[in-house]
């Protein structure tokens, strides 16, 4: 009785298995995957994986959907591909996208997808790459050994950064060896696309801007022969057109923040390369922190804030206060007025002081005043400063070691009592006018910039850029 239901159990199996051979007999169909060039990031060599979507008309049992990864060298696929017979064809198309895992159904349709912002590494760049083979149709009689040719093409664009660091940078030792950008970020572009894997199409999707961080590519420091340093970065996108001012590259090189924007529209296609050319020919200025907050030198042995008190970023306003007093209100009035009664502007009364701690203190109008010799500082009226559209005043000095070091001054406004006035900016100094009624101020609009000691009173609310020595 065992020996007899061992023997049955054998010709189940054995029946099993004649009828998957028979599901599948046919000649063996391979893959041969290449790529037409390298206009983006993946080659044929580093290529890892791709989806192939084969139809049979003549009997779908022989279509297939068939993930493919390369494992020590060699394609691997979950199951076996066949050709029905010596006499068939096939319509085939393939692609390739950050690991995403394509349906039939997106085969035969469209899908949306989208970039990674993050292409700081060769990682995170391949996956950025979209690879595309459109519809094929090809007959076995028509390959070699039935190996299918799955040449793929690249359906995105490579934008280079290509960044010249002119001869400043290397008069002044920045980018000697290694190079000295610390940050990129592309801004602008859509990362968003619609792909419609039959006809190879991609079409951008509007409203999908995000900050792109792209991948350092090469750099080649100066030397004395060439004072020029040039740094390339890489970062995939689909096929755009970015209008005239509306592409921004942001960069940091020491403490220094760079824009540049694009003047003409950048028109970038499918499968080719776009290099952007940025040219830096100032060298970033000489910033460091007193107790965290941001300081450029300036000349004369002064440490000048790159913003206001309460302010964070050198644009933002920050806050109002009454000569002597250290906190802002809603009412600035003589009724309310609590600031120092003495004729000098002390520690404990000074707002940069008690809001930032020493060393910072209010500029005395002779250091306020010094901005306006011309032989020293250039003074510039900007209506909207780093596209933040902020107007007010940048002050570059042109002292020695400390050339094009500069400071923006927004116009930050001033208040009396719960009157509020902008589009100016006025800035208080420590030192009283003969009448003590009436602080030194430094006050800014678009036609001027000027040292006032009348016309404003000691309780009206305006703004402090410290100082430290």
């Amino acid at each position: 009785m065992k020996r007899l239901l061992i023997l049955s159990l054998t010709c189940l199996v054995l029946a099993s298995c004649s009828k998957e051979q028979t599901a599948r007999e046919g000649i063996p169909m391979r893959v041969d995957p290449s790529l037409d060039g390298t206009k983006a990031s993946i080659t044929t060599e580093t290529l890892q994986e791709f989806w192939l979507n084969v139809v049979c008309p003549a009997d779908d049992k022989y279509s297939y959907l068939a993930e493919f990864r390369k494992e020590n060298d060699k394609w691997d696929v979950a199951s076996r591909m066949f050709w029905k017979d010596e006499n068939a064809s096939v319509d085939y198309c393939a692609a390739s996208f950050g690991g995403h895992a394509f349906t039939k159904e997106e085969f035969a349709g469209s899908v949306d997808l989208a970039v990674p912002a993050d292409q700081s590494s060769q990682e995170k760049l391949n996956s950025a790459d979209l690879l595309t083979l459109k519809k094929t149709t090809v007959s076995y009689k028509d390959t070699k050994e039935g190996i299918l040719p799955v040449k793929f093409s690249h359906g995105m664009t490579k934008v280079s950064i290509s960044f010249t660091l002119t001869d400043v940078f290397y008069n002044a030792g920045w980018g000697l060896t290694l190079d000295p950008i610390t940050s990129v970020k592309l801004k602008g572009a859509n990362l968003g696309f619609s792909f419609q894997p039959e006809t190879g199409t991609v079409t951008v999707k509007e409203n999908s801007t995000a900050d792109v961080t792209p991948m350092p590519f090469s750099y080649k420091p100066s030397s004395a022969k060439s004072k020029n340093a040039i740094a390339v970065y890489e970062a995939i996108l689909p096929a755009q057109t970015i209008k005239n001012g509306s592409l921004e590259i942001e960069f940091r090189i020491g403490s220094g923040d760079y824009y540049w924007k694009n003047i003409g529209d950048v028109v970038l296609e499918a499968g080719k390369n776009h290099t952007l050319y940025v040219i830096t020919a100032k060298i970033p200025p000489y910033q460091s922190y007193i107790r965290d907050h941001r300081y450029v030198e300036m000349g004369h042995g002064l440490k000048w804030a790159t913003c206001n008190v309460g302010a964070e970023n050198d644009y933002d306003n920050g806050i109002l206060v009454a000569w002597g007093e250290t906190t802002s209100k809603n009412n600035y009035s003589s009724s309310n007025y609590t600031g120092a009664a003495q004729d000098a502007l002390l520690p404990a009364d000074d707002a940069a002081t008690v809001n930032w701690g020493a060393p910072w203190r209010t500029p005395t109008k002779e250091e306020l005043n010094l901005f306006l010799n011309p032989d020293e500082y250039t003074c510039t009226y900007v209506s909207d400063y780093n596209n933040t559209g902020i107007g007010g005043w940048t002050i570059t000095t042109k002292i020695s070691p400390y050339e094009g070091n500069t400071i923006f001054l927004p116009f930050a406004g001033y208040q009396i009592d719960a009157n509020r006035f902008d589009g100016q900016g006025s800035y208080w100094a420590s030192s009283l006018n003969d009448n003590p009624a009436n602080p030194y101020c430094l006050v800014i609009n678009p036609e001027t910039i000027q040292l006032d000691g009348a016309g404003y009173s000691r309780w009206y609310g305006l703004t402090v850029r410290p100082v430290a020595n």
